[in-house]
């Protein structure tokens, strides 16, 4: 039982370690309420589901490739972060709307935040460092099925827990501190994704330079 405990363990920390995608989904669930959040946090958590099938059968060759050309996933990354900070910009946030409850899957978040989370370098990480656990746990088709759909679970119930809080407190708090988080979050995500893009191509650009 505590074996698989650590397959949960796995879930939540991939979870967390997409910390401006967790800005996002407060976001989303102050805009549009909890279905909003859960667009994103669903999004990631497949992500997550999609790399511990990875982990429980292809294992560290997969994962090696991945690392060796994480400059590339930094790039791609940082460009579908600048990207969803620039579409949020443009979003007209109406503070009465934090009373309303849209109750609709939004599709296209999902999508585009799969995409995002998939070219993480930190989901990539939590993975490579965990996914001789996840081998331990995966010794025939029964425990590697559970393995992942624990992962998958660990991952989901941090976006769960993330979006239900948000929705139910957001009513409680000012509109000056909405407005300025807001604000700060689209900052926010400007410096995460000029991180990786920095990050990225400085990669490409000492190859060149000592190529």
């Amino acid at each position: 039982m505590n074996e698989y405990l650590v397959a949960l363990k796995i879930g939540l920390l991939a979870a967390l370690a997409v910390g401006p995608l967790s800005i996002l989904c407060i976001r989303k669930t102050i805009q549009i309420g909890f279905w909003g959040g859960i667009s994103v946090g669903l999004g990631v958590a497949c992500t997550d589901f999609i790399y511990s099938i990875i982990a429980v059968t292809s294992g560290f060759i997969i994962f090696e490739v991945l690392t060796s050309y994480s400059y590339l996933l930094k790039i791609s990354g940082g460009i579908f972060l600048m990207y969803i900070a620039y579409k949020e910009s443009k979003v007209k946030f109406d503070l009465s709307s934090k009373n309303i409850a849209h109750r609709k899957f939004q599709w296209d978040l999902w999508l585009l935040l799969f995409i995002t989370s998939f070219t993480s370098p930190m989901t990539i990480l939590v993975f490579l460092t965990y996914y001789i656990d996840l081998g331990k746990l995966s010794m025939d088709v029964i425990s590697s099925t559970g393995s992942v759909l624990l992962v998958f679970l660990g991952s989901f119930i941090w976006w769960l827990a993330l979006s239900w809080l948000i929705d139910r407190v957001k009513k409680n708090i000012p509109d000056l501190i909405l407005e300025n988080f807001q604000r700060i979050s689209i900052v926010v995500l400007i410096l995460f994704a000029s991180g990786l893009l920095f990050s990225g191509l400085s990669h490409i650009l000492n190859y060149i330079l000592l190529a």
